[in-house]
């Protein structure tokens, strides 16, 4: 699934966006996408933490997914785009 989701954010050239989805099931067996709607504000409030709160980042080194536990939905993911755009900016 996480595939999936590269595969649509880098046909887009999108960076930072959540892909909102339909996970169906084919007749035999194997999962189908269906693509509901792709917002590229995100924000999230009241989510749990525990050990499972992260976000999965992929590694195009070692061509793979790795989550990475932390709080990175405070501020509604604002400091993740920041972060992210940093980089882009000319000083």
């Amino acid at each position: 699934m996480l595939d999936f989701v590269r595969s649509v954010t880098d046909a887009g050239a999108f960076r930072h966006m959540t892909v909102d989805m339909f996970v169906c099931d084919k007749e035999d067996g194997s999962p189908t996408f269906l693509v509901n709607e792709l917002p590229s504000i995100v924000g999230f409030r009241d989510v749990p933490e525990n050990k499972n709160t992260g976000r999965w980042q992929y590694d195009p080194i070692r061509s793979l997914w790795a989550f990475e536990r932390g709080r990175y939905h405070h501020n509604e993911c604002a400091n993740l785009r920041v972060r992210m755009l940093l980089p882009d900016c000319p000083e």
